[in-house]
């Protein structure tokens, strides 16, 4: 007797997921997060220990004791005069009242916490590039760009401001690549933590306001459209940097009354540099190595947006660079910190994937 029965239908075995360059803009790509954290950590430990068996730079010498005393009592810009405005002084204080609580040596703490800052930037600036069409050879080359412009190129500047301010305005450089170029959203939350960050970085001096005007009018122009201003992360830096703002006359009024005039009429005068001098240390480096990135940049479409953001970033620190008219290393630290992150990218595009 035949059987009605049917013989159940073949089941063809599930593709085989294959690797391609392209990638859907509306998931992040699960990519390897241990690696990088294992790489970024035994670059803060070599680091840390590179640097602490050299002097630690007079700068943060100065702003290590001048925050222990204020730490004691002392009051900022009567008891101790200070050019730079008091954010500095504030970054500096986890790393003194860690030294004193744990009874660790001040110096090696400070550079710890200065490389657990750069590391975070780093790890930060990659987990919002995870969430970009980039492909997972150029995330990989941007992320170790970004520890080699935090942790190689300050070099004897380790843990000044511009150190402190690159460190934390990168993830905001990736955000804005982020808006521009298409991807998975990072959040509202995370999206507000790094344009508080970006505040504190950008407020440290008033010469790197240039950095987030630059970019915020691209990103309006891109967007054709004033309302892209009011991004969570934008309103998040502009909030945090007002209330800084208003601290100022708030709790440190001497600044105002008292190191500006002097400022002003000594610090300046006395430290200038002509322009000659100037563009000769810093220009035509940055002209050379610009011309290069942007001709291998733009093989890559997908690059496009990450390096133009970190371009404008660029001339926004090479401003801030003339702006100082002093001509010290440390000044040239963002620019030439961006530049070799962008030559990371680069080389990863000439490389092709």
């Amino acid at each position: 007797v035949a059987s009605d029965r049917r013989p159940p239908a073949r089941m063809s075995p599930p593709p085989t997921p294959t690797c391609t360059s392209k990638t859907d803009p509306r998931r992040p790509v699960r990519d390897s997060a241990l690696g990088d954290l294992a790489l970024a950590v035994l670059v803060l430990i070599a680091a840390v220990a590179f640097h602490a068996a050299r002097p630690l730079h007079h700068d943060c010498a100065w702003y290590l004791d001048a925050t222990g005393r204020f730490l004691d009592g002392a009051r900022l810009y009567t008891d101790i005069m200070e050019i730079n405005p008091p954010l500095a002084f504030y970054l500096t204080v986890p790393a003194v009242a860690a030294a004193r609580a744990f009874g660790t040596p001040v110096i090696i703490t400070f550079l710890a916490y200065v490389g657990l800052i750069a590391a975070g930037g780093a790890l930060a600036f990659r987990w919002v590039l995870a969430r970009t069409p980039l492909t997972p050879g150029l995330r990989r080359a941007a992320f170790c760009g970004a520890l080699f412009a935090l942790f190689v190129v300050p070099n004897g500047t380790f843990g000044q401001r511009e150190h402190f301010a690159l460190a934390l305005t990168l993830p905001y450089f990736a955000l804005a690549a982020l808006r521009v170029g298409g991807g998975a959203d990072c959040g509202r939350w995370p999206a507000m933590a790094i344009g508080v960050a970006a505040a504190r970085g950008f407020c440290l001096k008033p010469h790197f306001l240039p950095v987030p005007i630059l970019i915020e009018a691209w990103l309006m122009l891109d967007r054709k459209s004033w309302r892209t201003a009011l991004r969570p992360e934008a309103l998040a830096m502009l909030g945090a940097g007002l209330a800084y703002a208003l601290s100022i006359p708030l709790f440190t009024p001497d600044y105002l009354h008292r190191i500006v005039p002097i400022g002003l009429a000594i610090y300046d005068a006395g430290y200038d540099m002509p322009m000659p001098e100037l563009i000769a240390k810093a220009l035509p480096a940055a002209l050379l190595l610009g011309g290069i990135i942007s001709a291998l940049a733009f093989r890559a479409p997908g690059a496009r947006p990450l390096q133009t953001v970190l371009a404008l970033a660029t001339l926004g620190f090479l401003a801030a660079y003339f702006l100082q008219h002093k001509g010290f290393a440390y000044h040239r630290l963002p620019t030439f910190g961006l530049l070799s992150l962008q030559c990371f990218v680069a080389a990863a595009v000439l490389a092709g994937p």
